[in-house]
Order: C-alpha cells, then sequence, then structure tokens
C-alpha cells in the first residue's frame, strides 16, 4: 500500500442523544498480488488486474510483465503523492 484514504466521520442523531460513527482509513493506491499471479493495481484514477508473469524494481519504478506479453510500470512515486 502507497496512501490512505481520510477517513470521514457521520453524525447521527438518536431522540436526545447525538452519535459520531468514525469512518476508517481505506487503500487509495496499493499493488496487491495473490499466489495463483493476479495482481490489482490501484492508482489515483486507475484499475487494472492482470496476470504477472515478471516484476522487478529499477530504483523506484516495478516492472511487470503480464502473460499477455505487456510491461507495465509503476513509479512509487507517483503512487505515495496526494494524486
Amino acid at each position: 500500500m502507497f496512501a490512505r484514504g481520510h477517513p470521514e466521520s457521520q453524525d447521527i442523531a438518536f431522540g436526545d442523544e447525538n452519535w459520531e460513527l468514525a469512518g476508517q482509513e481505506t487503500a487509495r493506491t496499493f499493488i496487491g498480488v495473490d499466489a495463483s499471479g493476479s495482481a490489482r493495481i490501484k492508482g489515483w484514477n486507475t484499475e487494472t488486474i492482470c496476470d504477472i508473469t515478471e516484476m522487478n524494481f529499477d530504483g523506484p519504478t516495478l516492472h511487470i510483465k503480464t502473460s499477455q506479453s505487456d510491461t507495465k510500470r509503476v513509479d512509487a512515486r507517483d503512487f505515495a503523492s496526494t494524486g
């Protein structure tokens, strides 16, 4: 995970009592890989799922080769920025 979303709270009135329900932080940008090699890549404005055959790093850039012979490049600095 590279960045989290900001949690939002919600105020609820029940009779004479007011309650605040706290929100939960959610992942905004991440790369998740399962045991079979399927990856979910979620950026600030994009999301994709692909089958990975090879991954390697070149500095802050992750290079992903897919079973469709595509190469995807993910720069961790972009994922960690505020979008």
